[in-house]
């Protein structure tokens, strides 16, 4: 508290130069890599990738039902007027469909197969078709992870042909789906956090400023913390020394369970630590002091509940699943920053900087 704005501008801007990784943050749905290699899954995984195009192991599906059965006029009309504009997509590779097999099958035009038996036989067989469900396989030129194939998700979604209702799924379909829908809800669950959090402390502490303080260190711990995730996971350095994967990427659930747990954690140590300031500043009217005995006073049990902590999720460090060591990581950084450096050297300065103002709030809200 000394030199508070040295304190202020070297550790903040530190924090805030290590979540400068956060801007490169790459989201995705790993599949089997998250495995230890010696796992039957993990094994037979590797064996399909070394030995297949992964391209081709995981297309896109489209669920198709029909307004009459697949092997009217009209069904297949339709059908191949969808197969072709799917073929006209942008980075489509290949189309297959009973229209392309039904092709395939012979001489005759795609309506004319159509209507043999035999080859509705094989067609059925082959499970691509049923009464007035058809099924269309599209592979992506670019890999399932790649955003190019997001585009292609999206485009098919976007086709309408008289007679035919799509459904696009599959593994990935799904794992778009699923990061596209978290990225929506982020906003809004990072909001209503930060009302809520705000509106407790400040019935709580009965100050404005406290509370957006309060926030504010929050922010840059648990931005710290995504960054050196990002650097670690993501970017592969110390990848090693910590014996995390090099994924390239951070599951989609991660962050958002990282943020939602220390954003909870961090939040209670705020708790104690102001309301034994609070306590001590009722009485003596000093901020500084008030400032100095609240750390003190609080600043066992908040150590000792963040080294518990600590240990606890770094343990998830020892298990063979790489989310969970991610994860594991994750809390263990964020804990330790919000524990250490920002305890010690942040919140005292900002305290110190902000003087009584700490304890600002409108007349009608304190109590007398």
């Amino acid at each position: 508290m000394k030199r508070p704005v040295i304190h202020v501008l070297l550790i903040g801007g530190l924090l805030i130069i290590t979540m400068l990784p956060i801007t490169g943050m790459k989201i995705s749905e790993p599949g089997a890599e998250i495995l230890p290699t010696k796992y039957d899954s993990r094994q037979g995984y590797d064996i399909i990738v070394e030995a297949y195009d992964e391209r081709s192991v995981s297309p896109i599906m489209v669920a198709i039902e029909m307004d009459k059965a697949y092997y009217e006029e009209s069904s297949i009309d339709a059908m191949t007027a969808f197969t072709e504009d799917v073929k006209g997509i942008e980075n489509v590779s290949s189309v297959d469909s009973y229209i392309s097999v039904a092709e395939d099958l012979g001489e005759l035009d795609t309506k004319g197969m159509v209507a043999l038996d035999e080859v509705r036989n094989v067609l059925e067989e082959e499970q691509l078709v049923s009464n007035q469900t058809a099924i269309v396989i599209v592979e992506s030129a670019v890999y399932p992870l790649d955003e190019k194939t997001s585009n292609i998700i999206h485009e098919i979604r976007g086709l309408e042909h008289d007679g035919l209702t799509t459904y696009v799924f599959g593994e990935t379909a799904m794992n778009v789906d699923m990061i596209e829908r978290i990225a929506k809800g982020v906003p809004f669950t990072i909001g209503f956090v930060f009302l809520m959090t705000f509106i407790i402390l400040l019935v709580a502490f009965q100050s404005v400023v406290l509370p957006l303080k309060a926030i504010a260190m929050n922010v840059l711990s648990l931005g710290a913390s995504f960054g050196v995730v990002v650097m670690i996971v993501q970017h592969g350095y110390l990848a090693d020394f910590f014996g995390i994967a090099h994924l390239g990427f951070l599951t989609a659930v991660t962050p958002v369970i990282i943020f939602c747990v220390v954003f909870g954690i961090s939040m209670d140590y705020e708790v104690f630590m102001l309301s034994r300031i609070q306590e001590e500043y009722r009485q003596t009217k000093d901020n500084e002091h008030s400032t100095a005995v609240g750390l003190m006073r609080t600043g066992n049990i908040i150590t000792s509940a963040a080294f518990i902590l600590i240990i606890v999720v770094g343990a998830f460090l020892l298990t063979d699943v790489e989310i969970i060591k991610a994860l594991g990581l994750g809390l263990a950084i964020a804990v330790f920053l919000d524990a250490t450096i920002v305890r010690l050297f942040l919140v005292p300065s900002f305290m110190k900087l902000m003087g009584d103002w700490n304890w600002w709030a409108p007349k009608w809200m304190v109590k007398k």
